[in-house]
């Protein structure tokens, strides 16, 4: 869920962000390209995607991107293996990768 209500999904096949209103009526969607994994928000309305790239090995290329909710556009990237992704409530990226390891970023405005 974003921080106006909606019900936002991760079309991994079709590389895309598409987001609903809780009755389910389709209200838009951005398209990225490769495949997109996971979305989430932090608790200051920041939207981040994680993002690979179709027909890559799964050991590279992956990216943690920072899209503007308002816009769909790319404010920033974190490569990064993020197969899911939550934000902590202090705003760190938690990327969940495909192995055992445990990753927290704290990003700095």
């Amino acid at each position: 869920m974003g921080p106006q209500g909606y019900v936002y999904v991760a079309d991994r096949e079709n590389g895309r962000l598409q987001w609903f209103d809780l009755q389910g009526q389709f209200l838009g969607q951005w398209t990225y390209g490769g495949q997109l994994y996971s979305v989430a928000f932090s608790p200051g309305g920041d939207l981040y995607v994680s993002t690979h790239p179709k027909q890559v090995s799964w050991d590279t290329a992956f990216n943690v991107l920072k899209i503007d909710p308002a816009s769909g556009t790319m404010l920033g990237r974190v490569e990064v293996p993020a197969h899911e992704l939550a934000v902590a409530p202090d705003g760190a990226l938690l990327p969940a990768t495909l192995s055992s390891q445990v990753l927290v970023f704290r990003l700095r405005n």
